[in-house]
């Protein structure tokens, strides 16, 4: 059976031109239903996310006589929890302790590294508690290199297991899932969560190392705009390189499309609207990382089968590779890749740890960069390995 191809030029195929277009119209209704699909059986998924938050009191905005008084901690009982997912944003991170505060009520609860709650109540009180229990030795140091992970809309941190997995068994680096209620706030205050998690890491932690899938780069590239000083450093001086695996940096031409059947944003918040229909809005507030970062897309429909008519060209059935495309990334890889798991795949997973090691993604030693100036850019033949530049490390050996 053939398909048609919907290109950037037009249909391609070998198909009459009728046919392909009675295909590719079906094909893309087939995708929008699957799409829409998908975010209808969220809806429920959502709801039972919530029960968590039973055990939790809500104040719904209005404080609790115990909560206004730092040195009257409210009442806690040590329960165990599913760690935060979509009604939760990490604030403060120590060896899998965390400080999350609930998008809604905005009250904030500690959790140690088995996700039982240890303390709640205001910021305060939390961090109280947090620093009686690093000086009780309770709880132990980062280590000197973090890499902060960060997931993708409707996401939550579980999407990492492999990757935190295979991280940590190949180095001795503290991995942070960092959790953030992606369908509840906009960009912005994901952007800020992620600034306190950073800022509240210790002086024992050197290096700092960011990792995204899909949204969760657009989360980086807001913090690294959003604290430019004016002598261009962005963000913390401690971090070094970026990894982002199937990032809408060009937006997402799928919200857009998804938009106006009304599950989209219903299911996504202010966060998916951004992504689409007011990406203009936040995309000027976005930073190219002036340090060295590495972006994986998925595409080449040839050999994965995947195929989304929705996509200007090739993609990951989500993110286009052209939407993927930033000037200035010091290497591109275009594999074939799913969007929603792309970030479990242990090619992936080598490749990132690869790039984070040594400034390259691929195991050749050479760099396919996306040049700056020439629009969105071309990574030379980003898929082969037989052409670009060589690795950084490459470089400063030639220079000595």
């Amino acid at each position: 059976m053939e398909w048609a191809v919907i290109t950037p030029n037009g249909i391609a195929g070998r198909t009459g031109q009728s046919r392909r277009f009675r295909q590719s119209t079906a094909w893309a209704w087939i995708v929008v239903c699957v799409q829409v699909a998908g975010w209808m059986a969220f809806l429920p998924g959502n709801l039972l996310l919530a029960a968590q938050d039973v055990a939790e009191p809500q104040f719904c905005g209005q404080e609790h006589e115990s909560m206004s008084d730092p040195e009257h901690l409210p009442m806690n009982w040590k329960l165990p929890t599913l760690g935060g997912k979509q009604f939760w944003t990490d604030l403060r991170h120590r060896s899998g302790w965390r400080i999350q505060q609930h998008c809604s009520t905005g009250h904030c609860r500690l959790l140690d590294a088995a996700n039982v709650r240890q303390a709640w109540g205001t910021r305060e009180q939390c961090d109280q508690i947090f620093e009686a229990r690093i000086a009780a030795g309770e709880i132990p140091a980062n280590r000197e290199t973090v890499v902060i992970l960060a997931h993708g809309l409707a996401r939550t941190s579980g999407c990492w297991g492999p990757m935190t997995t295979f991280l940590e068994k190949k180095t001795d680096w503290q991995i942070i899932d960092f959790s953030y209620s992606s369908t509840r706030l906009p960009v912005d205050r994901h952007a800020r969560a992620l600034q306190s998690v950073i800022d509240s890491l210790g002086p024992e932690v050197q290096q700092i190392h960011l990792v995204g899938h899909s949204m969760g780069n657009i989360v980086f590239r807001f913090y690294l705009g959003m604290t430019t000083a004016d002598n261009g450093r962005q963000g913390d001086p401690r971090i070094g390189r970026i990894v982002m695996i199937g990032p809408p940096n060009q937006g997402s031409r799928m919200a857009r499309v998804l938009q106006p059947t009304g599950v989209f944003p219903l299911v996504t918040g202010r966060s998916g609207v951004q992504l689409g229909r007011d990406w203009e809005k936040i995309a000027s507030q976005l930073a190219t990382p002036r340090g060295e970062f590495a972006i994986i897309a998925g595409g080449n429909e040839e050999q994965s089968g995947i195929y989304n008519p929705l996509l200007d060209g090739p993609g990951d059935f989500t993110v286009s590779v052209q939407e993927a495309r930033l000037e200035g990334a010091t290497d591109m890889l275009v594999q074939p890749l799913f969007h929603s798991t792309m970030m479990k795949n242990p090619d992936v997973c080598a490749a990132t740890l690869r790039f984070l090691e040594t400034g390259c993604l691929s195991e050749s030693g050479i760099c396919h960069p996306v040049p700056a100036g020439n629009g969105e850019g071309s990574p030379a033949d980003p898929g082969s390995g037989n052409s670009g530049q060589p690795t950084p490390v490459e470089r400063a050996e030639k220079a000595r």
